[in-house]
């Protein structure tokens, strides 16, 4: 996997190809919604170790069960399920490529939702192929073109995007 790359930028990138382009040269502006999703993550699963960072990735928490690593991904909202199921799958892909064999979880606490998530061959190639698109697209000297989109209200770059 690409060193450039990192889970966040990939959750980024199918969120957003713009915002993940500006991210990935440190233009990063922040809203309310992001503070809130900040608040709600240190407020929830208050017994865990948070925060674990390695070089190109940034765990929410890690819990082992019944022997089992469990890598969770935490969220305000089931809205971009796909973008932080490709985020977790890029972190047990990291993992895997070090020794480290891991299970995700992507895990809603406002919505009491919890997603097991297992890192298939199905899901390696698909990371891989979302890997080179993404450095592809925030490669290019320019930004991707904006796209009006619903989600762009909420977004902290929609003032950077639009005015």
């Amino acid at each position: 996997m690409d060193e450039r790359l990192t889970g966040g930028l990939v959750h980024e990138y199918l969120v957003c190809p713009r915002a993940a382009w500006y991210s990935y040269r440190h233009i990063r502006f922040e809203n309310e919604l992001l503070l809130l999703g900040k608040m709600l993550h240190e407020k929830s699963y208050k017994r865990e170790v948070k925060n674990i960072f390695g070089e190109s990735i940034s765990l929410d928490f890690a819990r082992r069960e019944d022997g089992t690593l469990y890598i969770y991904e935490v969220k305000k909202s089931r809205a971009m399920l796909y973008a932080a199921k490709m985020q977790l799958i890029f972190y047990l892909r990291w993992l895997k490529e070090r020794g480290v064999e891991a299970h995700g979880r992507i895990a809603v606490p406002t919505e009491k939702y919890v997603e097991e998530v297992r890192l298939t061959e199905k899901y390696e190639e698909e990371i891989e192929r979302i890997g080179r698109e993404v450095i592809e697209a925030v490669e290019k000297s320019k930004p991707p073109k904006a796209k009006g989109r619903k989600i762009c209200k909420k977004c902290s770059y929609h003032d950077f995007c639009w005015v």
